[in-house]
Order: structure tokens, then C-alpha cells, then sequence
């Protein structure tokens, strides 16, 4: 950063060059210089006055309206009249982007003008400062850094010699004119350019009136740049005798280009490192981003739309649901199951998150949790299922037989529990042993699993002690089914070469609208089945 020239008070006036954007270091320069500044802070949006930070107080003095008076306040926008503070905020605009500005006002306390300074030293002194000269004028009130140029227009040779070029290119560029024409145009141009560049002017030498254009790097003079240009050739040989070259700047929009593009990168990169899928949705539910590692869950490369496809129907439903609900600004969890090409399922746990607005769209992230899903329902089998028998144990029996009680209770419907003891088990654990007998319970668990629908349950009690849950039946429904069950026991047996034969005593108790409790319902079941199994009633 460079110093700004002295500021001076000639004939009431007091002029400001900065060349660049200024520092504490030049206001120092210019108070010193202005024996009668005074200074005061200003707020970010140009209407807060206030009192000088630490750092100036022993430097610049504070510039107070009332010193004589007895309240000393500082000074404010109030004592501007309505242009003058139109033109504060004007100057204000431009500080913001300069760093610099000046213009003149008045204040309702003095009639005399004030040059008004404004510094932005937010960097330095955290806000932005106001420098007031009473009694002087501004000398320039709208000095503003000249632009560089943009546009370098040249000329070349058939044979590719510059013929002319554009004083400017030292501005942009830190070539001189002569330094320019001195060397040939290739090199200056990058070298990764260069074979694009000699191409294009071949192009363009093809006809007359040809138009090429190209975006290509120039090096600049101090070794260290190179400056993206975009190139427009035209071929004005057979009428001007020359060929016209346009040079665009177009740094900035590269830089920003540039920007975007290792943001993506990173963005890229980020994502495929993660062992998920990441998605990116619009508002509207099109795929903006899809990482590689959602087609490894999916076991296709179809688009991530058609990975909807794969998810059953009641899943997909909540995963719809999610979405709007991020769209509304909640986040979501949804546990959920896809379906690859060759069969197989894949468990997923789906998060699916907003991104603050809208307009921005939803972020969904995909893990496959299969491997641990299958673990957790292979515990969660093994706690629920009769380590002998293979079907429910009594802890999950009367789990379920909850469950369908408060289905009854929802639906209106019947329950109906069947409570099955086998006839005299305990003489053929003595005859042929506890192996056979605990082959023998198997075999029947597996016939009785055979007597039932779909949504009927079957669980071992304990001992040779059964119980089976039904949805929804009557009376007659139920002696029915009782009866097959006695039938399926009582069918022979033959384990290791012995022929075995078993009976069982049942008892039937139903439920409506779920009223029992599972207690009451089993207790009823179970002094059925003992009238049984003493003779006194079968029903």
C-alpha cells in the first residue's frame, strides 16, 4: 500500500489524491497536515456518528458541535440539512467501495462549509472514520481510483507480427508498447495455450472476413501473473490489410470460474470419500448432485430417480414425506429397504436434511446399514424364538397376543388363543428319553406351524405347553380349528426308528373388541383346555 500524497489547505480548500486504498498511515499524514481536523467514527451503515476509537484518540482530535456548551456531544446526522445528508451517504457509498471519500456540507451550528473526509480503516481500527476541516471546502469530491482498462485493441501481419498495439497493455499488462512489438505475440501466451492459439489463427487466416475466438493467458511483465484474456481474430486483410485482434480481460470471471470449480472439486472429492450416498435435490425434486457411492448401494448406475423404483411402496411413502418436511425446514431420519436389480435387499438409513431455504433444496445422505440390520434381526429372532422348537417363546407369545389385543381393540374384530398340552409327555420322556422327546416336540411344533394362516401366531409356553393366536375368527371358526390341531398332534411320529404317538388337550377361549386382558384371555384358554383334558368339555 502506498502513502497518500500530503493534503494541503490552499485558498480554503482541502484536496485528497489517494493512490491507492488507504491506510491509518495516511490519515495520520493528512491530520498532520491539517491543523483544525477533527474526527469521529462512523457506523457500518453511515448514519451512526460516534465517538473516535482508542487507537485515534491521542492522534485526532474529536469533532464535537457544542465544545463551549455544557453537554460536548458528538455530532450527528440531525445537524445536516437534507441535501447535505444525501451527500454524506453518497460519499459514504463510495468509501465503502474505495476506501475513500470527500465532499463538502454544512452543519445548522456554523454556516461556513467543512470538508469532509471519510476513511475506511476497518481493518485497523474496526470502523469506518470521518475527518471534518471546518472553514475549508473539498477540493475533490468525487476523486475515485481510475479503472483499469479492459479492452486491448491491436493489429498483426498475415504472418502474425504486431503491427500496432493499444498503450494501454502497460496498465494491464506491464508491457510497453515497444516491449510488445519488439517480441513476437506467441510469447507472451501461456504455454499450455500456445498449440490452441496458433491453431485459431490459422482458422482465421482461412477466408476473408473470418471471425475466431479463443481464451488464452498473457503473461504479465512482473514474472509472476498470467492474465486470462478472451480473444476475438478478425480477418481484415483484403480490406484493411491487417488482422484485427480484441483482447477482453476476463480475469475476474475466470477467478471466480476457478473458484467454483475447486469448490466442486472439493465438493466431489468430499463425497466420494464418504461411505454414503449423497444427493442433492431442488425444490422441485430434480438431482442437482449425485455422488458415485449411491450406485454401489443400488447395485445399478440407473439415474438416482430410478432408485425410487427399487424402494417397496410404504417406504418410499415416508421418504416423500421427509422431503417435504425439509422443503418446510425440519430434518428427518427414515430407516427404509431398496431392492437391487439381482434381488437382493439392502437396508438404508436415510438422512434427509435442509439447507436453510427453499430455493436451496434438500441434501440427502445414504448409508447402507444391511449388514447391521441383519445382525440386530437375527438378536432380535433369537430373543423372540424357542431355541428348540424354532417357533415364538413365551416371552414372545405374549408379546404378540398384546399386540393383536389392541388390533381387536382398533378393528372391532375377534381374537381367539388355543392353549395345547400335550397328553402324558412325561411317560414318553421316561420310555425313550429327552433326545427323542425334544425331537418329538420339534416335529409337532412344525405340524401345528402347518395348521395355520399367514397371520395366526404359534409359541411355546414351555415344557409341552403350546399357544395359538388368531386373528379375527368366531366360535365356530375356532372349535374347527381346534380340532385340527388335535388331529395334527396325534398323527404318528417316527424318530430313529421309533413310531411315537401323542395327544393333546386343547382349550379354546375368543375375545371381541379386544375387552380381556391377555391374562384374563390365557387363564380362560387354560381352564378350557384342563376341562379337556379331565373330560368334563371340549370347546
Amino acid at each position: 500500500m502506498g502513502h497518500a500524497s500530503a493534503a494541503s489547505v490552499d485558498q480554503g480548500s482541502v484536496g485528497l489524491r489517494p493512490t491507492t486504498r488507504p491506510q491509518l498511515h495516511d490519515l495520520v499524514d493528512f491530520v498532520a497536515s491539517q491543523p483544525r481536523a477533527r474526527g469521529l467514527s462512523l457506523g457500518t451503515d453511515g448514519l451512526r456518528w460516534g465517538a473516535l476509537p482508542p487507537q485515534l484518540a491521542g492522534l485526532l482530535g474529536e469533532y464535537r458541535t457544542d465544545a463551549a456548551g455544557p453537554t460536548n456531544s458528538i455530532a450527528s446526522m440531525e445537524l445536516l440539512g437534507a441535501d447535505d445528508r444525501r451527500t454524506t451517504l453518497s460519499a459514504f457509498a463510495r468509501c465503502w467501495r474505495s476506501g475513500f471519500a470527500e465532499c463538502t456540507v454544512q452543519t445548522a451550528a456554523s454556516p461556513e462549509p467543512h470538508a469532509l473526509s471519510l476513511w475506511d480503516l476497518r481493518e485497523e481500527v474496526g470502523t469506518f472514520i470521518a475527518v471534518i476541516v471546518p472553514g475549508a471546502a473539498a477540493e475533490h469530491p468525487t476523486v475515485r481510483p481510475a479503472p483499469p482498462p479492459r479492452l486491448l485493441v491491436h493489429t498483426s501481419s498475415d504472418l502474425g507480427h504486431t503491427l500496432t498495439a493499444d498503450p494501454a497493455i502497460e496498465r494491464l499488462l506491464g508491457w510497453s508498447v515497444d516491449e510488445f512489438l519488439s517480441r513476437p505475440r506467441i510469447d507472451f501466451v501461456h504455454p499450455d495455450d500456445q498449440t490452441e492459439s496458433v491453431l485459431s489463427w490459422a482458422e482465421t487466416l482461412a477466408a476473408p472476413g473470418a471471425v475466431s475466438r479463443r481464451r488464452c493467458r498473457y503473461r504479465h511483465k512482473d514474472g509472476e501473473r498470467w492474465v486470462w484474456f478472451e480473444i476475438t481474430t478478425t480477418n481484415l486483410l483484403d480490406t484493411e490489410g491487417f488482422v484485427r485482434c480484441e483482447m477482453l480481460d476476463i480475469s475476474e470471471s475466470m477467478a471466480a470460474s476457478d473458484a467454483l470449480y475447486q469448490r466442486e472439486q472439493l465438493l466431489s472429492y468430499l463425497t466420494e470419500s464418504m461411505p454414503h450416498g449423497i444427493v442433492h435435490l431442488s425444490s422441485q425434486g430434480e438431482v442437482l448432485f449425485a455422488n458415485n457411492h449411491l450406485a454401489a448401494i443400488a447395485g445399478t448406475k440407473a439415474s438416482p430417480i430410478a432408485f425410487l423404483d427399487q424402494v417397496p411402496r410404504e417406504d418410499r411413502r415416508g421418504l416423500y414425506e421427509a422431503f417435504e418436511r425439509a422443503l418446510q425446514g425440519t430434518d428427518s431420519d427414515v430407516e427404509g429397504s431398496i431392492f437391487r436389480p439381482d434381488g437382493t435387499e439392502r437396508r438404508c438409513h436415510t438422512r434427509v436434511r435442509s439447507l436453510g431455504s427453499r430455493e436451496a433444496g434438500v441434501l440427502v445422505s445414504i448409508e447402507d446399514i444391511t449388514d447391521r440390520w441383519k445382525q440386530a434381526c437375527e438378536l432380535a429372532e433369537r430373543a423372540a424364538t424357542d431355541a428348540l422348537t424354532g417357533i415364538l417363546n413365551r416371552r414372545a407369545i405374549l408379546e404378540a397376543l398384546e399386540q393383536m389385543q389392541a388390533e381387536a381393540r382398533s378393528t372391532g374384530t375377534a381374537t381367539t388363543v388355543a392353549f395345547l398340552d400335550l397328553n402324558n409327555f412325561k411317560h414318553l420322556n421316561d420310555e425313550y428319553g429327552h433326545r427323542i422327546g425334544d425331537r418329538v416336540l420339534a416335529v409337532i411344533a412344525a405340524r401345528l406351524q402347518d395348521e395355520l394362516g399367514p397371520r395366526d401366531e404359534l409359541g411355546r409356553l414351555g415344557g409341552d405347553e403350546f399357544l395359538v393366536l388368531c386373528r379375527d375368527t368366531d366360535a365356530s371358526q375356532a372349535v374347527e380349528l381346534g380340532q385340527r390341531l388335535r388331529e395334527a398332534v396325534a398323527a404318528e411320529i417316527h424318530v430313529d426308528g421309533h413310531t411315537v404317538r401323542c395327544t393333546t388337550s386343547c382349550g379354546l377361549a375368543t375375545d371381541v373388541r379386544g375387552v380381556r386382558s391377555v391374562d384374563a384371555l390365557i387363564h380362560a384358554a387354560d381352564r378350557s383346555m384342563y376341562r379337556e383334558k379331565n373330560g368334563t368339555s371340549v370347546r
